[in-house]
């Protein structure tokens, strides 16, 4: 992404698509969890990781981040936030929703998004497959989807049906059941077809030559939020038979960043849930938890890291808009000392920043 681009991101609070790392300034242990997973997945593993910070600790940024590292190096990714009125954890088919809605891979130095990226995966598998040595991919197979290969058949050259072919692939529920049948499909992408289509695509992704798949939740305390106790324990066991990798993804890395409340609650979090609990929680006191650790623990940004973050802020400002704003590392610290709080999160100190260099050049 370009400066101003970024800069705009910032503007109003976001994180920009691309190019966290220009501004950013991750914690060592973070940067170097995700660097060596990312390895790992590339060459051929699956694993499951958990980032747990409180409110301003940086969790999006951190995933944000691990998003762009990604991209660099030619994976795809998908970012999903969970909510418990719209993207509820317990519901795979709704998160596949969102799986394929976040999806992004880079192409040459552009991104393609959703839609625009699922058409290029599979237009690649096709050119794959019919060009390709077919020999040396491993079957792409779902049972409960026979057909697939043949789906993507239509998909590529039946350009009046692939829109709809796309949009059931994306898991849409609107399409019509009179052109489902011209592409031989019977009903919606349902919990175990969403499954089945995942670990696909997982393996569609190396037969195209990506490394791998990047796939991030953030905001998993939402989880806590479920009406009963028994969506609650669905949604943990997913986590679970993900974190088992019980599905067969492969080449994936999964994200989820949560509170400390959704680690350590009894009644609601992922205590409340001993199957999943036991298998990723540190209980030895003796031994300190590390970057290679299943729970990657984030404490608040320093005022250290802050002036670091705010410093890059304002060398991607002077670039976006030619501008030649100068500030000592003493104001960038009092603004900062003005400015941070516990309930203020480092994108509205940011954003704040930008607002006074906006002032600054008026």
């Amino acid at each position: 992404m370009s400066d101003r681009a970024i800069v705009e991101s910032l503007r109003h609070g976001n994180v920009p698509p691309m190019g966290v790392r220009a501004f950013y300034q991750p914690n060592p242990t973070i940067e170097k969890g995700l660097s060596e997973d990312l390895q790992y997945i590339a060459s051929g593993g699956s694993q499951t990781r958990y980032l747990c910070g409180k409110y301003g600790s940086g969790k999006s940024l951190s995933l944000a981040l691990a998003r762009d590292v990604a991209l660099e190096r030619n994976f795809a990714t998908s970012d999903v936030v969970l909510d418990p009125k719209i993207v509820t954890f317990h519901k795979i088919e709704v998160v596949y929703q969102s799986i394929m809605k976040g999806l992004c891979i880079k192409t040459g130095e552009a991104l393609q998004f959703g839609g625009q990226a699922l058409f290029y995966i599979l237009t690649q598998w096709k050119e794959e497959l019919t060009h390709g040595t077919r020999a040396s991919l491993d079957p792409v197979i779902i049972p409960e989807l026979p057909n697939f290969e043949p789906l993507v058949d239509f998909f590529v050259t039946e350009q009046n049906l692939r829109p709809y072919i796309l949009n059931w692939l994306m898991g849409a529920r609107n399409v019509p059941w009179t052109l489902k049948k011209q592409f031989g499909i019977k009903g919606d992408v349902d919990r175990t077809l969403a499954i089945s289509l995942l670990s696909a695509f997982s393996k569609i992704l190396g037969h195209i030559g990506l490394p791998g798949w990047v796939i991030s939740f953030d905001e998993a305390e939402s989880i806590m939020d479920l009406y009963t106790s028994d969506s609650r324990a669905s949604a943990y066991d997913l986590i679970r038979n993900i974190d088992e990798n019980n599905f067969g993804f492969l080449r994936t890395y999964i994200l989820f960043a949560g509170t400390p409340e959704f680690f350590t609650d009894r009644d609601k979090g992922i205590p409340s849930f001993p199957a999943l609990d036991d298998r990723i929680s540190h209980r030895w006191k003796e031994v300190e938890p590390t970057a290679r650790s299943p729970i990657l623990w984030l404490n608040p940004l320093t005022s250290g890291e802050y002036v670091e973050m705010l410093k890059k802020a304002l060398v991607l400002y002077n670039s976006a808009y030619a501008t030649r704003v100068d500030l000592s590392q003493g104001e960038i610290t009092a603004f900062i000392r003005e400015n941070i709080g516990p309930d203020v999160p480092p994108r509205e100190v940011v954003r704040h920043f930008i607002a006074r260099l906006d002032h600054a050049t008026r």
